[in-house]
Parts: C-alpha cells; structure tokens; sequence
C-alpha cells in the first residue's frame, strides 16, 4: 500500500498539536513494510487514546467525525483506497475503540487481496469487540492457516470450537478437531494431532 496517506495524516495530526509515533519516516516502501507501519500507527494511537477507550460509537453531537467516516466510506466506494484510508486513520485517532472505521480497512484490503493487512485489522477488531461469533473466529483462523501463522491460527481455531453451541455430529457441523490436528500434525506435534481428533469422535451427542 503507498504511504501517500500518511503525509496528509501526519500534517492533520501536526495542525492540531498531535504527534504521531510511526516507526519509520516517510517514504516510497514495499507494501509489507507500509502495512508494517498502517499496524503501528493503530496500537500507538490506541495507547494514546485511553480516554475514549469505552466509546464504541461516535457520539451524535461529533459532527465532525461522524463527516470523516462518512467521507471514508463515500471514498471507498468509488475505490479511492488510499484517501479512504486517511480518513479512516483520523477517526481511529479519534475513536480507537469505534470498529467502523476498521471495517473500511478491512474492506480495502479485502478489495487489493492483502491477506495479511486483513489478518491485522480482523485482529484489531477482535481485540475491541471480543465478538466469539464461531463463524467469524473461524474466518481469522483460516486466514491465519493460509498465510502459515500456524500458532495464531489454532489459537482462533480453538475459540471458535469452543463458542460454538452447535453438538458435535449436527449435519453441517464444522469438523473443528480435523482442522486442528492438521495444524498440529504442521508443527509437528503429532501426538497432540491424534488426541485433537478423540473428543470429536468420542463426544457424539
């Protein structure tokens, strides 16, 4: 992703006696380290932001963010990604805790195929909303899985199984123990992978 955002960003922050904290100064970089810095610019305004860290919607009377994050989507829809995203950003200094914004990000790198700029933000949306949805959790492990953050990937995995209400053997079930044991059996923790796979034959309901 380009860094063009980032000048207007910084010189928004600036104007009003912000000082961003960016781990690397501006400049024309390969994508892996702009969405090294994208991720960085989040949790250092998270931390910056604790007083607002219960907000988790823009309150009415902000006309001014609500604007922002009406622009963003309005700019993201006619695929204008990199000016989306700088609006984006300034809600997050804002509002760190406000998915919304992190949803349009989401989108974005959805749209360019970025799976790892994905995994990052459906990690930070996770983190704020610590929504156990199994079919979302699932989402973020097979992301994970893919991109070959084994580790992650059973850590989400594991979530998911466990918040999911459905018995073992309902048709249609997914067969979270399989999954598992591939991963493991990845690591090569192969006596863990032939445990993964008893309680999903044994616990038949």
């Amino acid at each position: 992703m380009s860094n063009n955002w980032r000048e207007a960003l910084e010189g928004s922050l600036k104007s009003s006696g912000t000082t961003p904290t960016i781990s690397r100064p501006i400049s024309s970089e390969s994508s892996n380290s702009s969405r090294k810095n994208n991720s960085s610019y989040i949790k250092e305004n998270n931390k910056q932001n604790v007083s607002k860290s219960q907000v988790r919607k823009i309150p009415k009377q902000d006309d001014e963010a609500r604007r922002i994050l009406g622009q963003a989507n309005v700019l993201y829809a006619e695929s204008q990604y990199e000016e989306s995203q700088k609006a984006c950003f300034e809600v997050i200094r804002r509002y760190p805790q406000v998915t919304d914004s992190y949803r349009i990000l989401l989108n974005i790198a959805q749209d360019r195929n970025d799976d790892r700029y994905e995994l990052e933000i459906r990690k930070f949306i996770y983190g704020i909303e610590k929504n156990n949805d199994p079919d979302d959790l699932k989402d973020i492990c097979l992301l994970a899985a893919r991109l070959g953050e084994t580790e992650t990937a059973i850590y989400y995995l594991i979530k998911a199984r466990d918040n999911d209400n459905q018995p073992v053997g309902t048709p249609g079930r997914f067969d979270y123990n399989a999954l598992l044991s591939q991963l493991h059996m990845e690591q090569g923790k192969y006596d863990q992978a032939i445990k993964d796979i008893e309680p999903e034959e044994n616990s038949l309901k």
